[in-house]
């Protein structure tokens, strides 16, 4: 079968989306699918055509102007030059899969049904940073574009009960909708089991009771992930336990400037680490001890996905697809009550069996119900049903 995948941004650009996506298209050329990565250009240095990991990647150019030393970019014409493009090859594919119901959705719609294909389209957010309430307050045409994309799309992937129940609050047919979650390959996934060599007196599975309890975050530097909540929690800790706990902020994004004066501001410069983007997020996942994520709104986190992989327990906010993941492998906290962080960090300090217990489990939630090898063959079975229920 032949899938064109269609998402706003990609690689170089990295955050959850980008990644299942490759993910995905990995997993199903393994099984023997012909996949392309339809996506825009930018940065502007990047190549128009390119293979990355094995999976092929076109990007679509669209308008910038100079003048007076300033880049403008004419961003607002991307989605007519995506649709273009989609119009162009979607004939040479089986099936339209859109990651992410925002405008490349739309310009979607627009082509894909005059090739007669059927879409697929993964929806990535819940709670305030849905898809479709996005996409409505982002553009002139929201309203339109979710009208549209509500009547056209075949079908509609929910990944988490939050995107499920915010689909069906926007009046989107239950017909329509598949679960399928996001999901790692485990076996890429091999956490040290000793803290033998492991350079930095952290504690791990057979980790001692008097060893530094090593938090890690990695993702995105925006405002939904609530990381001044998580500063704020830190700040709070007795000071008893600053010399017990590290806190390591990777990866970058708009909000990476004021997280870097809230560091300085609350004196925490010894105790938080902003590592920034890094190029093997396991090298450090692998000499963590607990993952946190306080974010206000939620899929279902690729980042948690990949920490528990390699058996963390985790910290996450009680919003969107997090709650899918906890179930005695970590703690749910209210992202808008500091305390509840705190109070769950100095558990983590506090009890090292059952920190070991909980990031146990965390693996065996990943091998039972994400593992990628279970994830690619539901996708399989939706583009045939897809396709049959289109011909017919």
């Amino acid at each position: 079968m032949k899938i064109l995948m269609v998402i706003g941004q990609f690689h170089p650009i990295v955050g959850g989306a980008e990644r299942q996506c490759l993910k995905l298209s990995k997993a199903l050329k393994a099984h023997g699918h012909s996949i392309k990565v339809l996506t825009v250009r930018n940065p502007r240095n990047t190549q128009k055509h390119e293979m990355i990991d094995g999976v092929e990647v076109e990007r679509v150019w669209y308008p910038v102007i100079r003048a007076f030393g300033y880049r403008i970019g004419l961003g607002y014409l991307a989605p007519f030059f995506m649709w273009w493009r989609v119009y162009r090859i979607a004939q040479g594919y089986d099936v339209v899969h859109v990651h992410q119901c925002l405008w490349p959705a739309f310009a979607a719609t627009l082509a894909a049904p005059l090739r007669n294909k059927p879409i697929v389209c993964k929806i990535g957010n819940s709670g305030e940073r849905f898809d479709l309430e996005v996409l409505r307050r982002t553009h002139i045409y929201g309203q339109l574009a979710a009208w549209n994309v509500k009547r056209t799309i075949t079908k509609f992937v929910w990944t988490s009960r939050a995107v499920y129940d915010d689909l069906v609050r926007n009046h989107v047919s239950e017909e329509k909708l598949v679960y399928i979650p996001n999901g790692v390959d485990p076996s890429n996934y091999n956490r040290r089991l000793s803290p033998i060599g492991r350079g930095e007196g952290l504690s791990a599975q057979a980790g001692e009771g008097n060893s530094l309890v090593r938090f890690i975050f990695t993702g995105t530097f925006t405002f939904k992930k609530n990381l001044i909540l998580l500063l704020d929690a830190v700040n709070a800790l007795p000071l008893s336990y600053r010399d017990k706990m590290k806190l390591i902020l990777l990866g970058d994004g708009p909000d990476r400037a004021a997280l870097t004066d809230a560091v300085k501001q609350y004196n925490l410069t010894d105790i938080v680490d902003i590592q920034g983007p890094v190029d093997d997020v396991g090298e450090y996942l692998k000499k963590s001890d607990v993952f946190v994520l306080p974010s206000s709104t939620e899929g279902l986190s690729n980042s948690a996905l990949e920490a528990m992989a390699y058996g963390l327990p985790v910290i996450l906010s009680n919003r969107g697809g997090n709650s899918d993941l906890v179930n005695g492998n970590g703690i749910l906290i209210d992202p808008e009550n500091s305390k509840t962080l705190c109070d769950a960090m100095q558990y983590m300090v506090d009890h090292l069996r059952e920190r070991l217990e909980m990031g146990g489990r965390s693996r065996v939630i990943i091998d039972e119900h994400y593992a990628m090898e279970k994830i690619v063959r539901p996708y399989e079975e939706l583009y045939g049903n897809c396709v049959s229920a289109h011909l017919s």
